[in-house]
C-alpha cells in the first residue's frame, strides 16, 4: 500500500469523523473546523507527495565511483565537434560546476570550460615541486555543514555524495582568535556559539555586557534576513526591487550601507571586546573598514552558529561529484580550455571562440569566471553598456567605479615532520591579528597599520590552518606528516611590478628577497606558537596573489572575486549590474559576484542561476524534487 493511498483514507476518515453528530453544537462546531483544517493541509500533503513522487519531479541520479582522471580531462578539437551541447559553462569553480550539475538535472548536456590545468576551481588540491607526501589546498579552507545539502541538491542524488565533518576538538572550539602574541592560545570560537558564555564573563562590566548584547541583537537580526537578501537574487530585476522594498528597506537597509568597523566601533566601546568580536575578519577577504557589516554579523554571529566543517577526503571530491552528475547525462568538463571570447550576434549567445580558433556554436552561455572576466574580457566589446565597465581612452575596459577586487593572499605551504600531538597542533585554526596592548587592543587602527607598511607591522594578520589535521580520513599526521598553511591578507600592488602574464614570475634578486622577508616573518610568527615544530619543517613555499590571478584567473589577484563592499548588499544599480541574466540574451553570470563570496555561497549560486534559467516551470520541477528528497528522508525510503 502506498502513502498516498495511507493519505486518502486518513482523508476519508477525517471527512466522517467531521459528520458523526456527538456533543453539543459548540462541540460539533469546533470538530468540524478541525477537520476541515486536517482535510486541507492532508490534500496539499498529497497532492505535493504525489507531485513530488511523479515522473513530472526530477528524479534522483546515481553516480558511482568516480573515474580515474575526471578532474583533469584536456580540451580537444574532436571532444566538442562529438556532442551538441545545450549549455556552455565558462569555469569549472563550485558556482559553474553547481550551475552545470544543476541543469544537467534537467536532461541537459553541459560543456564546462576551465582554463587552468585541473578542474574544481578553489576546491583543488596540490602538491609543492613534486613532493607528493603533502597536499595542500588552493582555496577551500573550511566551508559550513550546509555545504554537504548544497552538493546533493546540485548532483541529484538520493543521499549526499560527500560527507562534511564538523572540525573543532572537544568543546567545540574550531577557531581561535590570537590578539597580538602568537604564542597565546587565544580566544575560542565554538561551535553552536558557545564561546559567547566565555566572553560575557572575560568582560563582565555592565556597560561591556550591555554592548556586546545590543551588538548580537543587531548582528543576530542581520544574520537572520540573509536568506531573504539572498532570495531577492531569484527574481528578475523589477521583481527584486519590489521585493527588497517590502522585506529590505528598514533594518537591513540602515545596517548593510554601513562598513562592520563604523557599525562595530558604534556599538561597542572596549576595543578588546570590538576586536575579538570581528576576529574572523579574514574570511570576508576585505578589512571592515570597507566590508558591509552584513559580512561582519555573518562572520561573528552566523559562521559560528552554523561551525566549520571540511569534506571528508578532501575538497577534491566535492569537484569530481558534480562532475560526475554532469557527465551522467552527456556533460564534459576539459581542462586547459581557455576561451578566447563569447560570440554574440544582434545581442544574443551564439558560443564561444577558443582560443586556439575552435568555435562551439551554443544559445546559453554561463560566465562562472567572475564579473570582470566576463565585462571586461570575454564580451565583445560593443555589447557591454557603458555604466557595466569602465573605459579608458586607448578603449579599455576595467570595472565601473561601483565594483571593487577584493585583497589576495600571501600563502606559506609548509611540511612538517612531526606527530601532532606531540607537536600541540589540533584541528582548529588560529586568526593572529597585529592586535595588543600596545595599541590599545584595537584591531582596526592594527589593520590599518599593516596594511599602510605590511612587512613593518608589529604582527602580520594571518590564518594558522592545517588541511592534514581538518580531513578526518586523512591519515598524514598519524604518519608524522602535516600540511599547514599561512595566509595573510595582502594587495596585488605590493607584488603588480613582477606579473607576467604567462605566469613565469621574476626570478630576481629583489622579487625573491620580498618573498624570503614574508617567509620569515610568517614562518616566525607559526614557530612562535608552535615552538617544538622548529627542526621539524620539511619545506616551505611562499605565493603572492599573482599565483591566483594566473593559476586562477582571478584578476587583481581577489581571493573572492568582488569586493564584499556595502554597494553588494544595499544599492539597487550595483544589483543590477550583478544580476544573474546579463544584458546580452542567452549569457548569464553565477558564481561568488553574481551572489557572495565563500564556497557554500558559490554553490547556492550556481543552482539559483540554474533555477532562473530553467524558468518557473523548471524551478517548480525542482523544488518538488527537493521535497520528493525530505519525504524520503522522513518515511526512510
Amino acid at each position: 500500500m502506498s502513502w498516498i493511498t495511507v493519505s486518502w483514507a486518513l482523508i476519508a476518515t477525517t471527512v466522517l469523523f467531521a459528520f458523526i453528530p456527538q456533543g453539543n453544537e459548540v462541540q460539533i462546531i469546533l470538530r468540524q473546523l478541525f477537520s476541515l483544517i486536517c482535510f486541507v493541509v492532508l490534500t496539499l500533503v498529497t497532492v505535493v507527495g504525489g507531485l513530488a513522487f511523479s515522473p513530472w519531479s526530477l528524479p534522483f541520479k546515481e553516480l558511482g565511483k568516480p573515474r580515474r582522471g575526471i578532474l583533469n580531462e584536456r580540451f580537444t578539437k574532436k571532444k566538442v565537434e562529438e556532442t551538441k551541447f545545450d549549455a556552455i559553462v565558462i569555469g569549472s569553480g563550485m558556482g559553474g560546476l553547481s550551475c552545470a550539475a544543476s541543469l544537467s538535472r534537467f536532461g541537459r548536456k553541459v560543456l564546462v570550460l576551465e582554463q587552468h590545468d585541473m578542474a574544481g576551481g578553489g576546491t583543488h588540491t596540490f602538491v609543492v615541486d613534486g613532493k607528493k607526501d603533502f597536499t595542500f589546498d588552493s582555496g577551500l579552507h573550511y566551508t559550513v555543514p550546509q555545504s554537504a545539502e548544497l552538493l546533493q541538491l546540485a548532483c541529484g542524488t538520493r543521499h549526499k555524495p560527500v560527507e562534511f565533518d564538523k572540525l573543532g576538538v572537544e568543546d567545540g572550539c574550531f577557531d581561535k582568535v590570537v590578539l597580538g602574541d602568537p604564542s597565546q592560545d587565544g580566544f575560542r570560537i565554538k561551535h553552536d556559539q558557545k564561546h559567547l558564555d566565555d566572553l560575557r564573563k572575560q568582560f563582565p562590566d555592565a556597560k561591556d555586557q550591555e554592548e556586546l548584547s545590543a551588538f548580537l541583537k543587531i548582528s543576530s537580526t542581520i544574520n537572520a534576513m540573509i536568506p531573504v537578501w539572498i532570495l531577492s537574487k531569484v527574481f528578475p530585476s523589477r521583481v527584486r526591487k519590489i521585493w527588497n522594498k517590502l522585506f529590505l528597506s528598514g533594518v537591513w537597509d540602515k545596517y548593510a550601507k554601513r562598513t562592520g568597523e563604523d557599525v562595530t566601533t558604534s556599538l561597542v566601546s572596549n576595543k578588546k571586546l570590538a576586536s575579538l568580536l570581528s576576529g574572523l575578519w579574514m574570511d570576508a577577504g576585505t578589512p571592515p573598514s570597507d566590508a558591509s557589516f552584513v559580512m561582519t554579523a555573518a562572520l561573528s554571529v552566523g559562521f559560528p552558529k552554523e561551525g566549520g566543517a571540511y569534506p571528508t577526503g578532501g575538497s577534491e571530491l566535492m569537484a569530481s561529484s558534480l562532475i560526475q552528475a554532469i557527465e551522467v547525462d552527456g556533460g564534459k568538463v576539459l581542462v586547459r580550455a581557455r576561451v578566447q571570447e563569447i560570440v554574440v550576434e544582434n545581442n544574443c549567445a551564439k558560443g564561444v571562440m577558443m582560443e586556439d580558433g575552435t568555435f562551439i556554436a551554443c544559445p546559453l552561455v554561463i560566465g562562472a569566471c567572475g564579473y570582470g572576466n566576463l565585462y571586461t574580457k570575454l564580451l565583445p566589446d560593443q555589447v557591454v553598456p557603458s555604466n557595466y565597465v569602465t573605459r579608458n581612452a586607448n578603449g579599455e575596459r576595467s570595472l565601473p567605479p561601483l565594483l571593487t577586487y577584493s585583497m589576495g593572499w600571501v600563502m606559506a605551504n609548509i611540511g612538517i615532520r612531526a606527530n601532532p600531538e606531540e607537536v600541540g597542533i589540533t584541528c582548529t585554526n588560529a586568526w593572529i591579528q597585529n592586535c595588543s596592548e600596545k595599541n590599545g587592543w584595537d584591531l582596526f587602527k592594527g589593520n590599518t597599520d599593516y596594511f599602510k607598511d605590511p612587512l613593518n607591522a608589529d604582527t602580520i594578520p594571518m590564518m594558522v590552518t592545517f588541511p592534514s589535521l581538518k580531513d578526518r580520513a586523512c591519515v598524514d599526521g598519524k604518519d608524522n606528516r602535516i600540511t599547514c598553511q599561512l595566509l595573510a591578507l595582502s594587495s596585488h600592488e605590493w607584488f603588480n611590478k613582477w606579473w607576467d602574464d604567462n605566469g613565469k614570475h621574476a626570478t630576481d634578486g629583489e622579487y625573491l628577497k620580498l618573498k624570503q622577508k614574508w617567509q620569515d616573518r610568517m614562518v616566525g610568527a607559526l614557530v612562535a606558537r608552535f615552538p617544538a615544530i622548529k627542526d621539524k619543517i620539511d619545506f616551505v613555499d611562499l605565493s603572492t596573489p599573482l599565483s591566483i590571478m594566473y593559476f586562477l584567473n582571478k584578476p587583481a589577484g581577489g581571493a573572492i572575486g568582488l569586493d564584499v563592499t556595502p554597494q553588494r548588499f544595499a544599492d539597487e544599480v550595483t544589483a543590477d549590474l550583478l544580476d544573474m541574466k546579463t544584458p546580452v540574451e542567452g549569457v548569464w553570470l553565477t558564481g561568488e559576484d553574481a551572489l557572495l563570496c565563500g564556497q557554500p555561497l558559490a554553490q547556492l549560486s550556481g543552482v539559483l542561476t540554474a533555477w532562473r534559467i530553467s524558468g518557473l516551470t523548471g524551478s517548480l520541477r525542482f523544488l518538488f524534487g527537493i521535497f520528493r528528497l525530505a519525504i524520503s528522508d522522513l518515511l526512510g525510503l
